[in-house]
């Protein structure tokens, strides 16, 4: 028969497995040592089991208590998860937090609010979309996702409420294998042509003539819906193009990419990054705090 106080039991048990005695399981737990001896006894009548040799000075776990250690603690910790849990919802915290993210923007813009989200809100169901372009746009719109950060904006954003958070740099590359083809000189700052040079970008789906690089400058291009295409393709020497300085750092390192000098280009372009949601649907605790992080 299960005793209905058997939570209590469970905890007092993983505590002594913890500490090795009875009284500092009490200290801890703020009970009287014999209160924390007389509910490992009743957990252990109602389990019928012997979890503690008590023949010493401390409380040693028998193979028993060994075998039902990992299980209580499961337990125990599932029970404060629950009481967490509802009890941020009781406060108005989200169950589940949905973030669409632009695939360009690096995990360490995004890391001191995800630490600042997980101490906060612990039993917070988080759930990061990376994707591109027009999807997060369409994500929040439509109302999968409670926020989107993106490198550009449409156009609509009449029910939306928008702010720059940060910049994302970008650097011109082109790869050893495009460049095998063409004479060395071709690449000094006053020689390289890029309007003669296919040209790799982003574009939105919807929208093919947009793109969020910093200016075409090429009359061949190919266009692509994400960065992880636009890499290949430029990587495997389809044509040159821009792209986030994270996301090409350890190419440039290897010389499996290599940064353009363009005459045209006198500082290097940086992208802003937005933060954006609908102006109708509040954020809750969670993203707010997200939010919060993010912009400072």
């Amino acid at each position: 028969m299960i005793h209905p106080n058997l939570l209590d039991q469970l905890e007092m048990f993983v505590s002594a497995a913890e500490l090795g005695t009875f009284s500092a399981t009490a200290k801890k737990l703020g009970r009287s040592q014999n209160v924390v001896s007389y509910g490992i006894s009743t957990l252990e009548e109602s389990l019928n089991v012997s979890l503690f040799d008590r023949s010493g000075h401390k409380a040693v776990l028998t193979k028993t208590g060994v075998a039902l250690r990992r299980q209580a603690e499961n337990i125990v910790d599932a029970a404060h998860g629950l009481s967490r849990t509802a009890n941020e919802l009781a406060s108005g915290v989200e169950s589940v937090l949905t973030i669409a993210v632009d695939d360009m923007i690096p995990f360490d813009f995004l890391e001191d609010a995800l630490i600042a989200v997980e101490e906060r809100y612990p039993g917070l169901e988080l759930r990061l979309n990376s994707t591109s372009g027009q999807d997060i746009f369409r994500m929040v719109t439509e109302g999968h996702a409670a926020m989107g950060l993106g490198v550009t904006l449409v156009e609509n954003l009449t029910k939306h409420t928008s702010a720059i958070v940060g910049t994302l740099q970008m650097i011109p590359v082109i790869s050893p294998r495009l460049m095998a083809d063409m004479p060395e000189s071709s690449f000094e700052k006053s020689n390289f042509d890029p309007a003669n040079q296919r040209q790799i970008v982003l574009s939105r789906a919807q929208a093919p003539e947009s793109s969020p690089d910093q200016g075409v400058f090429s009359t061949h291009i190919w266009r692509v819906p994400d960065t992880k295409s636009k890499l290949e393709l430029i990587q495997r020497g389809f044509g040159w193009g821009m792209l986030p300085a994270h996301q090409v750092e350890q190419d440039l390192t290897d010389g499996t990419l290599h940064q353009l000098q363009l005459a045209s280009l006198k500082v290097l372009p940086e992208l802003p990054i937005f933060v954006f949601g609908l102006i109708d649907s509040p954020l809750g605790p969670a993203a707010s705090l997200f939010r919060d992080q993010i912009a400072n």
